[in-house]
């Protein structure tokens, strides 16, 4: 009794996947040849046969399945490919960015810091700090003399379009830069975290005006059956109350399984605009795209005006490395005296 029943229990797993078992034998492997949907495998001391069925009237042949079931297989990971692609190249871009602001900021604050933490008085001129800069000391080859060049031209432009004509105009000028450097940094992150917001708010009213109709659909085919008649004490009564309500069910249940993923988008922009409209219906598309066409030209013109912040910080680096260089030189020009500091 024991062995028939665990033979019931194998063979009812058996029709679960589509397969019977048989012992291994001479019969089975003709069949096998016979039958080109069928196939054995031996899994330790048992022999499945499994069965491939098909429709009767398919017009595919077996190879033609097989080659569209690889390309199904194939389109599906080239797009699940590209979207963790794409996703991680954002990640990585974002990354990179804030690397970059971060590293912008601590090289302005470091020219900031040193500058308020040397002597003010008896400082060297300008003429002697860009001529410091001019010496170029160990320019080793024609490319380092060329760059030498170069920064001299940028560093030239930088005084005279920042009207520098001291080391205390140079100082004021520093603070000024670093903090609108700061204020654009700040201003640019405002501005995407409300591109971001704006983006999400838009994609969920798309989801919500493209499968409207489908969602309509779906909650038009819930049953529709009379609660009384469900609880009829009339069996008959009863009996078709529950068939025509299983019925609706099933249809409405199909329906969801072939619309799954619209149903689901409409029904999650509902639920999201519930939680940000505070009460109110109607959405407001048309300010959102504009305001999200503003927040993008603003966010362009901060950029540009961060990565002009940026140039100029070489020039200020080359400019501190030249007073460094006199101070050392001369150090008769160093006099005791207070630190000057300023809070930004």
């Amino acid at each position: 009794m024991h062995n028939k029943s665990k033979s019931v229990n194998i063979q009812q797993r058996l029709e679960d996947t589509g397969g019977t078992q048989v012992p291994f034998s001479p019969q089975a492997k003709i069949m096998r040849d016979a039958d080109t949907s069928r196939f054995a495998k031996r899994i330790g001391s048992v022999t499945y046969e499994v069965g491939i069925h098909f429709k009767s009237d398919a017009k595919e042949t077996m190879d033609k399945k097989i080659m569209r079931l690889i390309k199904n297989d194939m389109a599906y990971a080239a797009t699940q490919s590209t979207t963790h692609t794409t996703a991680a190249i954002a990640t990585h871009e974002i990354h990179k960015i804030n690397s970059e602001i971060k590293q912008t900021k601590a090289r302005i604050r470091k020219v900031k810091d040193w500058l308020y933490k040397h002597p003010i008085h008896n400082p060297p001129s300008i003429t002697d700090i860009y001529g410091g800069i001019a010496k170029g000391k160990n320019l080793k080859n024609d490319w380092q003399k060329v760059r030498s060049i170069q920064t001299q031209a940028k560093v030239l432009i930088f005084l005279q379009e920042n009207n520098i004509n001291s080391l205390e105009d140079f100082a004021d000028t520093v603070v000024r830069k670093n903090g609108r450097l700061k204020d654009v940094i700040d201003d640019i992150k405002k501005a995407e975290r409300r591109l971001e917001t704006l983006a999400v708010h838009l994609t969920h009213a798309d989801n919500n005006r493209r499968h409207k109709a489908v969602y309509q659909k779906y909650k038009s085919l819930a049953p529709k059956t009379d609660p009384a008649a469900l609880n009829s004490i009339n069996p008959f009564t009863k009996s078709k109350a529950t068939r025509e309500h299983e019925a609706a069910t099933k249809k409405q249940d199909e329906y969801y399984t072939k619309y799954a993923d619209a149903i689901q988008a409409h029904q999650a922009a509902q639920t999201y605009f519930v939680g940000v409209m505070n009460g109110r219906t109607k959405l407001p598309i048309v300010d959102w795209q504009k305001e999200q066409k503003e927040l993008a030209a603003k966010r362009y013109t901060l950029c540009d005006e961060y990565y002009s912040l940026k140039e100029e910080i070489p020039n200020m680096e080359a400019i501190r490395r030249s007073i460094e260089t006199i101070m050392r030189d001369k150090p008769n020009r160093a006099q005791p005296t207070r630190s000057q500091s300023k809070a930004l």
